[in-house]
């Protein structure tokens, strides 16, 4: 994230003081302002080299489209290869600023770049482009030819970018090879940072692709019991905090959920901070995941560099990313007199500060909450246990909600090679193929892949979601006559407890569409809660509706093995907890209401007889 700032500092006076309320002192910045970012230009944007470049620059700065284009009947080895393209261009955005659709080249939103997939044999727009490209058809259009007219063997990946002849002011890039195995080295490659740092010229030809995953990026918070900031971070210098602000520093850190947090974990902060400052309106405030967890009042005494210990309570403490912040508070006694960002207030968090993170190691049930996702999916540096899953026939839109969480979870992914996997309905594995997976099945309403063995699974025909609900014999549907109303639901995967499974659905393809863009890069991303959350627009204004937030607490496991139908959750159990402690609560109050009473009588019968003389009283 970038953030350009504009600081005015300006003086007519000796006196400071006296500048405050003076007319003379202004600035405008107007809002025909610009920003003006150079790249390469004309034929020169078009070489591997600079990728993702020009489809969009890394990081991405202003909102960039990429619009798929898929065979008309794909293979998983198609929809692989887009799953690992998108994933890996939401981790080169590293922003939230992009977008993806699909369908045919027509259909591309305005200034959008083309990725078009496929081999020859099944990829029909690569013979309406085959003029342009650098490595032409072979004479029965089935492969490539090199320009000398050599033919390229068909296990060999092949990737082009060219201006889109659509639109040449974007780019087009093509993802193939004339056999799978081809095809498959293409996706793979685009997917992995040791062979893009390969990449120049305007193709290249993929004879193998190094293994996945041989290097990670330095994410924060690689896990580890005892682990300094600037490990966790990458960062050696110190954080500093200047100015009379309130501002807070972050530190992320991730842990795996075989961990079982102990509560002896503490976080030693090294710190120091000017001696001037205010105490008495002065603080240094620590978080964890959002919840106070200490204050200190900024003081003389603990101003030179200094030690302080905060515990880590286990219960705050999840399975995926975490974060420590600590809140400045600086104030000064002659705040008027002093300037906003000067050096008389200062603070300073040291890089050496220590993390210690106590746990044992465990084989845990996934513990199904939105709030922390996309964990489990990133789990696998690579991504290599997440299939999604959509249906057969897909839609455009289908197909636009997978990739958009594909490159939400590449965006997280520390992997610098990823393997996602795509598949739809009727590729499916049976039921004892599908155990190495996380699951992400995508469909509107009742095309959800995997339907029939996931729906009693569903809380969406729960009571809070009755009006919307149509019955269809044992199962509910979403009516399609309603407004649009998008449903998430986190579950444990039925086939292996360590799994997770993630069904995205809504009742049109606006639902859909919101379901997905709460995955991705929406707005709404940050305020998913619980396992399951609907979203809907129209009167609520695309606000979020969360139900059903009550989570299982998980457990460690021995073996994993497919869930019971029987085994499933259902709220009866729940309804007649509350009945239950309803009649409890009935029956005190009734008992402290005919105490009270009674007490009463007692009280005024004591007093009347305190009134007669004593021959009556006798």
């Amino acid at each position: 994230t970038y953030k350009l700032s504009v600081v005015f500092y300006m003086r007519v006076n000796r006196e400071q003081c006296l500048d405050l309320q003076s007319p003379a002192l202004w600035s405008i910045v107007h809002e025909t302002s610009s920003i003006e970012f150079r790249y390469p230009e004309g034929e020169e944007r078009f070489d591997l080299a600079l990728y993702p470049y020009p489809l969009f620059p890394s990081p991405a700065v202003v909102p960039e489209s990429v619009h798929f284009v898929l065979p008309a009947n794909p293979t998983d080895i198609d929809l692989s290869a887009a799953a690992q393209v998108s994933a890996k261009m939401g981790q080169l955005a590293a922003s939230n600023l992009l977008s993806f659709s699909s369908g045919t080249p027509e259909d591309a939103p305005p200034g959008s770049s083309l990725v078009v997939i496929g081999q020859p044999s099944t990829q029909g727009v690569l013979h309406s482009i085959a003029d342009y490209l650098p490595l032409s058809l072979s004479p029965d259009g089935q492969g490539f030819v090199y320009p000398n007219g050599e033919p390229i063997p068909p296990d060999w990946g092949v990737i082009q970018i060219i201006p889109n002849p659509w639109n040449t002011e974007t780019a087009l890039l093509v993802v193939s090879g004339g056999s799978p195995i081809g095809l498959q080295r293409a996706g793979e490659a685009l997917a992995s940072q040791a062979t893009i740092d390969l990449f120049k010229g305007a193709y290249a030809v993929i004879p193998d692709v190094p293994p996945a995953n041989q290097t990670l990026y330095p994410m924060p918070g690689e896990p580890r019991e005892n682990i300094t900031l600037a490990e966790l971070t990458g960062h050696q210098e110190d954080w500093e905090v200047r100015g009379i602000v309130i501002q807070s520093l972050s530190f992320n850190f991730f842990l795996p959920n075989e961990w079982t947090m102990q509560n002896s974990g503490y976080v030693d902060l090294h710190w120091a901070h000017a001696p001037t400052v205010w105490s008495e309106r002065s603080m240094l405030e620590v978080y964890l995941n959002g919840r106070l967890l200490h204050v200190e009042l900024l003081t003389p005494e603990n101003a030179l560099p200094n030690t302080l210990r905060v515990g880590l309570p286990a219960k705050l403490l999840r399975p995926g990313h975490n974060y420590i912040s600590t809140r400045f508070t600086l104030r000064l006694q002659l705040e008027p007199c002093v300037h906003e960002f000067g050096e008389e207030a200062w603070a300073t968090v040291f890089s050496d500060s220590m993390l210690f993170l106590p746990h044992q190691i465990a084989r845990q049930a996934i513990f199904p909450d939105l709030e922390t996702y996309p964990y489990p999916f990133y789990g696998q540096p690579g991504l290599d246990d997440v299939t999604l899953a959509v249906p057969d026939g897909f839609t455009p839109d289908e197909l636009t909600v997978a990739l958009k969480i594909s490159a939400r979870l590449g965006k997280s992914a520390r992997g610098k090679a990823l393997r996602p996997h795509m598949v739809t309905a009727s590729q499916i594995p049976p039921v004892e193929g599908r155990a190495p997976w996380h699951w992400i099945v995508i469909g509107e309403g009742m095309r959800i892949p995997m339907w029939n063995e996931i729906q009693p699974r569903l809380k969406v025909s729960g009571q809070t979601l009755k009006e919307l609900m149509a019955p269809t014999g044992e199962t509910a549907a979403l009516e399609r006559d309603s407004a649009p109303v998008g449903v998430i639901q986190e579950l444990v995967s039925p086939w292996d407890e360590t799994r997770a499974l993630l069904v995205v659905t809504g009742n049109t393809r606006q639902a859909l569409a919101l379901a997905g863009d709460a995955l991705s890069f929406g707005e709404t991303s940050d305020e998913l809660r619980g396992d399951v959350v609907t979203l809907t627009e129209g009167p609520l204004e695309g606000g979020l509706i969360t139900v059903f937030t009550t989570l299982p607490t998980p457990t460690p496991i021995v073996n994993a093995t497919p869930m019971d139908e029987s085994a499933v959750p259902t709220s009866a159990p729940l309804k007649w907890f509350f009945l239950g402690l309803a009649i409890v609560l009935v029956v005190i109050f009734a008992l402290l209401f005919v105490g009270e009473r009674l007490g009463r009588a007692r009280e005024r019968r004591k007093m009347r007889t305190s009134d007669l003389p004593p021959e009556e009283t006798r």
